[in-house]
């Protein structure tokens, strides 16, 4: 994955007007108490007490309330690496032994970059897919930006190459001589 620009001047979350009137929180819940231990039934029952428009079935862990991407993890499964241009015989040799290992990929984004990419799922990942650091995540994963995310639409490759051959295809259809003389 390729950081992306940080978006600037965007506004998230809830709107800027204040309420008129002070809504009382139903019974049950303490100050040290989240909605998300409440079981679903009184939540749905006090939904219209807390000025709730919609009810999710589905309840993020704490901590997760407000990340935009979940359920989605496919940033998180993976790392790239930019490289530099192949120029040369050297170049394309080291390529292609980066594809002769296992879950390994290189490929060319649309702005014409060469990267190799490790499919490698984050170990901050529990078993239910959720970021178990989301709050303390690092700055890449902070930087990525929703709407420039594979996920939201397109493929981020001009070209793939998930096997030697793939690559060696595409080279000789660029006319491209990246082979060694043998001696």
């Amino acid at each position: 994955m390729k950081a992306d620009k940080k978006s600037k001047g965007k506004k998230t979350g809830g709107g800027t007007g204040s309420r008129k009137a002070k809504r009382q929180k139903p019974a049950g819940i303490s100050e040290m108490q989240s909605i998300s231990d409440l079981a679903e039934s009184e939540i749905l029952r006090d939904s219209q007490t807390l000025g709730l428009t919609s009810v999710s079935r589905s309840f993020a862990p704490q901590g997760m309330e407000h990340n935009p991407c979940h359920p989605c993890t496919m940033c998180c499964e993976y790392v790239t690496v930019e490289l530099d241009r192949p120029r040369s015989k050297t170049d394309y040799d080291a390529l292609m032994w980066h594809l002769l290992h296992e879950d390994t990929n290189v490929f060319i984004d649309h702005d014409g970059d060469w990267y190799v990419e490790f499919q490698s799922r984050c170990t901050a990942l529990n078993e239910s897919g959720e970021c178990s650091i989301y709050d303390e995540r690092p700055k890449v994963c902070r930087d990525h930006d929703r709407e420039n995310c594979e996920a939201s639409g397109g493929s981020p490759y001009r070209e793939h190459f998930a096997t030697k051959s793939q690559l060696i295809r595409y080279l000789k259809r660029k006319g491209v001589d990246y082979k060694f003389r043998r001696l």
